[in-house]
Formats: C-alpha cells, structure tokens, sequence
C-alpha cells in the first residue's frame, strides 16, 4: 500500500487532517453520551461497552459502498474516520439503525453521527456478529 508522507500532501490535505484530528479528541465520557443518544434516537441496545447496530451487504458480504472488500465475521478497523458531520459519504467505516448484518462497535470506536435521515454513523471500527436474525 502506498502511503502518503506528511510532506507529500498539498496544504488542502495537510489542513484537512488537521482539523480531523481536532475534531477526533474527544474524551470517552463525551462518546459514551453521544452513543446512549444515537442508541436512545434509533432503538439500538447500548450495553455500556458495546453499540449493536447494523450494516447492508450483499449476498456475498460486501458493502454498500466498496465491493471489492468481503466482510466475514470479526472485527474490523480503519485509521481514516472522517469527523466531520456534514459530510454525508467520505471515508470511514458507516454503521447504520437497520441493515441485514449486526455489528457492535466498541464505545472507543465511536467516529461521529452524520446530519442524514437514515441514522448513518461512522466508526473507526466494529465487529461482524452475523446476519440479522441468523444463530
């Protein structure tokens, strides 16, 4: 994989990740709140460590967005999240209220809640716990 050094960005990207970052630093009692709120909003279990939430994927467990990535269960992280709520679709990993895959994702990997009508949330990481209403 080719990695993009610091002083290969332009300044746009330089100054993108540097407001990600900020946006990024938030405390885990903060988290803990926004996911009891998106848990509470959309009818989610929060046990206290764990949100389950929910993905869509085909038949052959792909995503939405990238079919060339299979999901099988486990667990799954990427270093890019972006924070930033008013972006609908940039990178990151999405969970959502409804889907055909059950996720739970870890208080610590909590990214942000995106402003959209479907409940979409990005994570920095989650786990694969199966098909919705599969043993």
């Amino acid at each position: 994989m080719n990695e993009l050094n610091w002083t290969d960005m332009t300044e746009y990207q330089r100054d993108h990740c540097c407001v990600n970052q900020k946006l990024s630093n938030k405390t885990l009692d903060i988290v803990s709140v926004e996911m009891i709120e998106y848990a509470k909003q959309h009818g989610l279990e929060f046990d206290g460590e764990y949100l389950y939430a929910y993905r869509e994927h085909d038949s052959r467990g792909c995503g939405v967005y990238n079919k060339t990535i299979f999901y099988e269960r486990g667990y799954y992280r990427d270093w890019r999240c972006d924070m930033r709520r008013e972006n609908e679709n940039s990178y990151g990993l999405g969970i959502f209220p409804k889907g055909n895959v059950q996720v739970r994702v870890k208080v610590d990997d909590l990214g942000c809640v995106i402003d959209r009508n479907d409940g979409k949330c990005r994570v920095w990481g989650f786990e694969i716990m199966g098909e919705k209403n599969a043993d």
